[in-house]
């Protein structure tokens, strides 16, 4: 591993452009409980 290490690159890979594209989560608590609700919901009862 240390053999083809290379000082010029980082050892970190760069953000991907699909996780720089999902947007933030609501900012107010109720926003945020009404989001992570439905997600539990649907995750718990997919059909």
């Amino acid at each position: 591993m240390l053999s083809s290490f290379r000082s010029s690159r980082p050892w970190e890979r760069p953000p991907s452009a699909a996780k720089q594209s999902v947007k933030p989560l609501p900012s107010s608590p109720v926003e945020l409980e009404r989001e992570l609700f439905s997600t539990f919901l649907a995750n718990r009862f997919h059909p």
